[in-house]
């Protein structure tokens, strides 16, 4: 029982940390880390982010500028991709808002994570159930423990008797 507690708070705690965030987000947001989720629009490009669009492709520079822009006015990075959103459509975005069914997708490895520790708990649970009723020794009773079996079974010694050796 003591290591069914260990191995579930060893796995609650790297699901946790599988979470949490490598980068600081409250440090000023960069032309290169907003370029990068942003998609050119630009058909040449291949919808590749802002960030790895060529420097000769019109709509990279106009996007990087206007990112420049908005940074120099000192907006977060939130806000100026609420700006591009608004403005050139959600098709920009690399990753898109979280609207509908995107509100719960994030939540659904989390439920199915604890649905699967439940059921490895009921099922170590009803092991050790059976373990300790096996070495107490007592048995479960069933209907036809009542029913005779022995050489005192009147269906047996009828058996026996009619049976040709």
């Amino acid at each position: 029982m003591r290591h069914l507690w260990l191995v579930l708070c060893c796995l609650c705690c790297s699901l946790c940390c599988i979470g949490v965030p490598a980068s600081n987000a409250a440090s000023e947001p960069t032309v290169s880390d907003i370029g990068r989720e942003l998609i050119c629009s630009c058909p040449d490009c291949g919808k590749q982010s802002v960030e790895q669009c060529p420097a000769g492709c019109a709509y990279g520079k106009k996007y990087r500028a206007e990112i420049a822009g908005q940074i120099q006015q000192g907006k977060s990075k939130d806000q100026i991709l609420n700006y591009f959103a608004d403005k050139y459509g959600e098709q920009i975005l690399g990753n898109p808002r979280p609207h509908g069914v995107g509100l719960v997708a994030p939540l659904v490895p989390w439920f199915g994570a604890l649905i699967g520790l439940l059921i490895v708990g009921v099922m170590m649970r009803s092991g050790q159930r059976a373990k300790r009723s096996r070495r107490s020794g007592t048995a479960t009773v069933t209907s036809s423990a009542n029913t005779p079996t022995g050489p005192e079974d009147p269906r047996l010694s009828a058996a026996l008797r009619d049976f040709d050796y």
